[in-house]
């Protein structure tokens, strides 16, 4: 497989039968808008008997790279599985202990944390995306008590954020791999962390939803007691961030999470966040064993009788099963909208297709 390395800000070509994106740059998409009402629903995409022809073990992530592929973090078995978006493989990563969470910068540069102070990066270029071959690099870049357990790459500068659980933090780091300063500090209001988890940023394989936005934003969760789910931005990069979906819009978004909510008893636990092109909110509970969809006003997607109709989930090995899932991850392309769940308990990556409820042809 040959790649030709460009900057990505300006172009990015790729000859392969799998990377088959060519073209300037991303097309910037203008979500539509969209009510709380919908008539899709997910359904159930079975893998080809050609796909995922590997064992997994307790799979914490799936994450879509912008070169159109997937990445597994096969946590139990310490290392990386590349995938095409039909499941099968293309590679597997050298030993890495424990990956939990990965992310891809502008320079399609694999980044991958392990829920410790380090921060492993491969560049998948510099080798054809051999990742088989990739030497890893290790950045030790957080403190000794740092915990990182998620990572995200914004915009064509190089940087990228990591959520610390274990100080509460989100931190921000340049291209250089230099600490610029935590963005987000520890607290117990919108705008500070409790035990971060995920994050995401908006550069998506479809496009930069970033320049849309006109500024620099982030989703990340966490499972603190409270706000465990926050959208924040900033004047381009620099902090102070401020949310752009604020608890007194009084939506699902903020009011689904808390301790108060309609299960009572259901300590709810958010552990990774993704969107889509339209700006749809997509978040994986370990402990609802569910996937939670919102829009970009944050309410939740539900049909005309008011009842939730994205969101799906329960505890179990089922079509629309979990055990305790930990990755998401959305992969609109090829006019496929598909919604990947790293679904750790069962030992699988399992996949759904967007479609109206009129459609019968999955």
């Amino acid at each position: 497989m040959k790649l030709l390395r460009v900057k990505f800000a300006l172009s990015l070509c790729v000859c392969s039968a799998v990377l088959t994106a060519c073209g300037e740059k991303f097309d910037l998409p203008t979500p539509p808008d969209e009510s709380s009402t919908t008539r899709e629903q997910f359904l159930l995409f079975q893998w080809g008997a050609d796909a995922l022809q590997i064992d997994l073990n307790a799979p914490e992530d799936i994450f879509t790279g912008l070169d159109r592929l997937l990445y597994v973090a096969d946590t139990g078995n310490d290392r990386v599985v590349m995938l095409d978006k039909a499941g099968r493989v293309q590679g597997v990563s050298p030993e890495i202990d424990h990956p939990k969470a990965l992310g891809q910068d502008s320079q399609l540069n694999l980044l991958i944390v392990n829920g410790s102070n380090i921060v492993f990066r491969i560049d998948l270029v510099a080798i054809n995306h051999l990742i088989g071959q990739a030497p890893i690099d290790t950045l030790v870049i957080g403190s000794n008590t740092s915990s990182f357990t998620g990572v995200g790459a914004f915009g064509d500068n190089g940087e990228f954020y990591v959520t610390d659980m274990a100080n509460n933090r989100v931190w921000r780091f340049d291209q250089t791999d230099q600490s610029l300063k935590p963005v987000i500090f520890s607290g117990t209001g919108v705008g500070t962390a409790n035990q971060p988890t995920g994050i995401t940023s908006f550069l998506i394989p479809t496009g930069n939803i970033s320049s849309i936005l006109g500024q620099q934003g982030f989703i990340f969760t966490q499972i603190g007691q409270v706000f465990k789910l926050q959208w924040l931005s900033g004047g381009n990069v620099q902090p102070p961030f401020s949310p752009v979906i604020s608890p007194s819009d009084n939506v699902d978004f903020f009011n689904h999470f808390k301790d108060d909510s309609r299960d009572g008893d259901v300590d709810y636990m958010p552990e990774d966040v993704a969107v889509d092109n339209s700006q749809r909110i997509y978040v994986i509970d370990s402990q609802a064993d569910s996937v939670f969809v919102f829009n970009r006003n944050g309410e939740f997607l539900r049909d005309r009788n008011q009842i939730s109709i994205l969101s799906f989930g329960g505890t179990g090995s089922g079509d629309k099963e979990f055990r305790s899932p930990k990755g998401i991850a959305f992969l609109d392309v090829d006019d496929d909208q598909v919604l990947y769940v790293a679904d750790t308990g069962n030992n699988r990556i399992v996949r759904f297709k967007l479609s109206s409820e009129f459609d019968s042809g999955i």
